[in-house]
């Protein structure tokens, strides 16, 4: 397994195997609580997909699953994906 670090400020802190196994750590990502963000000994942090993520990503059909297009809530209203996705981000799209 190769090291991972986190880089921060002051430096890149090694990252032990164990916590790389429990949590799954891959080199491009960023830790949730500090948001540093994870590399290698060389510093480059360029995201390489996991084989199992690259399936499932794959797995997708191009036309998207039949339910992924409106949203029927408990209380009558209906919302598509986009906005869900506008009102999220406080916006309003045309």
């Amino acid at each position: 397994m190769k090291d991972l670090f986190l880089q921060t400020n002051r430096g890149n802190i090694l990252i032990e195997e164990e916590l790389i196994r429990k949590y799954n750590i891959r080199k491009g990502m960023v830790s949730p609580f500090t948001g540093y963000r994870i590399v290698d000994e060389k510093g480059e942090y360029t995201y390489e997909p996991s084989q199992q993520e690259e399936l499932s990503w794959n797995d997708v059909p191009r036309d998207g699953f039949k339910d992924d297009g409106i949203d029927h809530l408990d209380n009558g209203f209906e919302f598509s994906t986009s906005e869900i996705i506008d009102f999220v981000h406080g916006t309003d799209s045309d």
